[in-house]
């Protein structure tokens, strides 16, 4: 029985950027040292960035050094509830920006034998605080070369207070250590009492969703030497990353691999306006908008705090996210407003409103009052890769009301909101962020609100 990491959590696609220097003591006694290699005048920063991919997902990493510069990247299947390797690439580039090394392998593939919890040791810090809060240990198999597979094992610890350049982060602290086994045959008695002298991985990984490491403490490979990286700022902004510097438009918007023209991004949209007339006009969202989206894209946007719509591969877009979640909703216009497009980056920005089908008394539309979007990421042939919309939620729940009170809901609309509402049932493609509050939580928060509301304070 082997242990797999978990699929990722909603709202893993973004991009990180880690501060990285070197330990003060070494723990890894290699030829290589961090103060030699890593580019620390130049403040260079290592880039993590995660993408939809596939049947997976993908995760793209560049280390600046001294004299050249590192990227690495990895697909990885996700297969039921389990994550697994797949292709892996490594190129080592000089101070001329000359590729002088090159490694791949397709983990995929079991010519070798390998185990199927493998993942490439440089990847795998990055993906661990994906598993449960649990206190269980677990193993996996660390992929450094082919030569070089060893079991690692990894242990929850406590969460503590970290600060770094971002800010200062709630985390759970986790260390990885090899099994000595692996070099030499000493049985699991005297492993376990060298354990305390065996180099450790320690990481720090948020406690909110979807738990990216704060800090990183250990060999950094393929270089192999001591260093440890601490979260730069969030590429992708937060709330919780305002307190932070800003990076510049090139970090926070990293030229993709394929970039598309303008006249393409235009004509796709215009086609895409064209089609949602069409399906205003029929109530059928799925034939005609279905077409616009590829086999393995991502439909997303929030409800809430702590909960997230998702839709994964254009099967299920077309069957919840424009089939099931549109129901109730026949006749209503989105009418589109504003386009916004960047065709170096292929993504699209449109702004709409959401009317609904019948008027007031006095003649005034019934409308979400607010802004409403979606922001689009094109992949090319007419199709978008990824799509998120953006919109008031309280103002939407106002607008139903009103509806309600006039007379104008429509029943499954009704139906829809007594069941999030009641019952406390998630709707189709809807899932927490984190675990829901406990009634401790909740009388806690609720008694801070009454505090603020009474004192002020």
């Amino acid at each position: 029985m082997h242990d797999f990491l978990p699929p990722p959590p909603a709202g893993y696609l973004t991009s990180s950027s880690y501060v990285l220097t070197p330990r003060t003591k070494r723990a890894f006694h290699t030829v290589l040292d961090a103060a030699n290699i890593l580019d620390l005048a130049g403040n260079g920063r290592s880039t993590v960035t995660f993408a939809p991919s596939g049947d997976g997902f993908s995760l793209a990493l560049e280390h600046p050094l001294k004299t050249g510069r590192i990227t690495e990247s990895l697909h990885c299947h996700v297969d039921q509830s389990n994550v697994r390797g797949g292709a892996f690439r490594r190129e080592l580039f000089d101070h001329t920006d000359t590729r002088v090394r090159l490694e791949e392998a397709d983990h995929k593939s079991n010519t070798l034998g390998l185990p199927p919890n493998l993942y490439p040791e440089v990847a795998l810090p990055f993906m661990l605080g994906w598993l449960p809060y649990d206190k269980k240990a677990r193993s996996f198999h660390a992929w450094i070369n082919d030569r070089f597979v060893a079991r690692v094992y990894v242990e929850q610890g406590k969460t503590s207070t970290l600060r770094v350049p971002a800010g200062q982060l709630e985390v759970l602290d986790v260390e990885m250590y090899p099994d000595l086994n692996d070099w030499v045959n000493v049985g699991a008695t005297v492993a376990k009492l060298m354990r305390p002298l065996v180099p450790k991985y320690r990481m720090s990984y948020e406690t909110k969703a979807p738990f990216p490491p704060g800090a990183l403490r250990g060999a950094l490979r393929p270089t192999g030497c001591a260093g440890s990286g601490a979260r730069a700022r969030d590429l992708t902004p937060r709330p919780d990353r305002e307190g932070a510097a800003m990076t510049t438009v090139k970090a926070i918007n990293p030229k993709p691999a394929r970039t598309f023209t303008r006249a393409e991004l235009e004509q796709t949209l215009d086609a895409w306006l064209e089609a949602n007339r069409r399906a205003e006009a029929a109530g059928d969202w799925i034939a005609h908008l279905g077409p616009f989206y590829t086999d393995d894209a991502v439909y997303r946007w929030n409800i809430g705090p702590n909960e997230e719509f998702e839709a994964r591969g254009r099967r299920e877009i077309e069957d919840v996210a424009i089939g099931y979640q549109m129901k109730g909703f026949e006749g209503w216009e989105y009418p589109y407003q504003r386009v916004l497009i960047d065709e170096t980056l292929g993504e699209i920005v449109a702004f709409w409103k959401q009317i609904a089908p019948v008027k007031r008394a006095d003649g005034t539309d019934y409308e979400v009052a607010g802004v409403g979007g979606s922001w689009f990421r094109y992949a090319g042939d007419g199709k978008f890769s990824e799509q998120r919309d953006f919109f008031d939620l309280g103002n939407v729940f106002a607008l139903f009301a009103e509806l309600a009170a006039d007379g104008h809901l429509n029943p499954v609309i009704a139906e829809k909101v007594q069941t999030k509402v009641k019952s406390k049932t998630l709707l189709r493609g809807h899932r927490h962020l984190r675990p829901p509050a406990g009634l401790r939580d909740k009388l806690r928060t609720g008694a801070a609100m009454a505090r603020i509301v009474l004192r002020g304070r």
